[in-house]
């Protein structure tokens, strides 16, 4: 399912999956909800849990839950830094649907794990802490899902490098209007109005706000106010974002839902990094469509599911040079229904100039392919190498 629709700009992915089905089925971590958490950590590692046992009971039988520091002694890193062979997470006792439980962290108390840790600046609360709101971030030591979660942050490492190349800022929907709207952030006296005015675009604003985001410029007056949804305590919510890009992402979690990291009250140069990152991993995943499976190298699930027209099964294997002269030679002059059929794609709709397609290869490689189009016809086809294919 597509998590927002680009109206000019659409992204078609072929066996672009995240992880298989029967990976999922042995990490219990469902495909939707692995590269959010792979994302959303600063840490990735296995090792043993220390769990303070008698105070995590005192505070469970009187009800007075607080944080306990847990003891994890760092195995493999596959994501992240540790700082010291030892380090102290940050755990708040009371039991809640989004955090590992009391009972699953006492269980693993000794035991070889796997921790997602989220690293928090704010000297308030400096610490690490559970990543992304799921009890997914703590689990029993699984090599499976060591080796699901070590290849999601290998794909994320790459997209990342890649990222300029795969989404050019100039070529997102609505660029010039959001960069004026940003622009208008830094005064005063329209800062307020700008807020407003890029809530008001929707989704259609959300790959031109990512590709734009990086902006360290100072905001003339620290506060901003976002509509809660229906039911919510309040109405609203107001935050203190100190820099343009605290207030973007915050703009961007009212409009997707989504949050990586927290820096809507500002943050350190490394969380706001961190966000900026997660931004462009979920650019990465929304732009096109989330599957739940690798069919590229590990099975045909997807495959079967979407099948691929003969016209490509071969073009994909070429070189992007010589596949894009192949592409030339079909589909200069046809229609947006020519290029349908000759891609399997169904998400290109008739008056969009241009459609970003991402052949993948047996190998896990991948390449770009952009058809331009002019007065509904293909008027120029381009692309190029994207992703190297994943080391064994």
């Amino acid at each position: 399912m597509s998590l927002f629709k680009i109206p000019s700009r659409a992204i078609g992915v072929l066996g672009v999956a995240l992880i298989t089905a029967a990976v999922a089925n042995a990490a219990h971590i469902p495909a939707d909800e692995a590269w959010p958490l792979v994302a959303n950590s600063s840490i990735i590692a296995s090792g043993v849990l220390s769990v303070p046992i008698k105070e995590v009971q005192s505070q469970l039988s009187s009800k007075k839950y607080d944080y306990v520091e847990l003891s994890f002694h760092v195995g493999t890193t596959i994501k992240g830094a540790a700082a010291s062979p030892e380090l102290k997470i940050r755990w708040f006792t009371e039991p809640k649907s989004y955090a590992p439980s009391p009972d699953d962290v006492m269980a693993l108390n000794g035991k070889k794990v796997l921790v997602c840790l989220l690293a928090v600046d704010d000297p308030a609360v400096k610490g690490l802490y559970f990543a992304g709101y799921t009890p997914c971030a703590l689990t029993k030591f699984d090599p499976v899902l060591f080796g699901q979660l070590r290849d999601e942050a290998a794909v994320q490492r790459r997209l990342l490098q890649h990222f300029n190349e795969a989404f050019p800022v100039q070529n997102q929907p609505a660029f010039e209007k959001v960069r004026s709207i940003i622009a208008a952030m830094t005064r005063e006296e329209t800062e307020t109005d700008s807020f407003n005015r890029l809530l008001r675009m929707g989704p259609t604003a959300v790959p031109a706000i990512i590709t734009q985001m990086d902006d360290r410029r100072a905001l003339p007056i620290e506060h901003i106010t976002l509509e809660n949804g229906p039911g919510a305590f309040e109405a609203t919510r107001h935050y203190g974002p100190q820099k343009v890009v605290d207030a973007l992402d915050a703009i961007l979690n009212q409009l997707t839902g989504q949050s990586f990291g927290n820096i809507v009250n500002g943050g350190s140069d490394a969380e706001r990094q961190s966000a900026i990152d997660g931004w462009r991993i979920y650019l990465g995943h929304a732009g096109g469509r989330l599957q739940a499976d690798r069919s590229v190298t590990k099975g045909d699930d997807w495959a079967a599911r979407h099948p691929m027209p003969e016209s490509m099964k071969s073009i994909v294997e070429h070189s992007a040079t010589d596949g894009v002269s192949i592409c030339k030679r079909a589909l200069i002059g046809k229609s947006h229904d020519a290029v349908r059929a000759f891609l399997g794609v169904s998400d290109l709709d008739h008056g969009e100039d241009e459609y970003t397609y991402h052949p993948v290869r047996k190998d896990g490689s991948m390449w770009i392919l952009i058809v331009e189009f002019a007065d509904d016809r293909v008027a120029e086809i381009y692309g190029e190498e994207l992703i190297a294919a994943p080391t064994k």
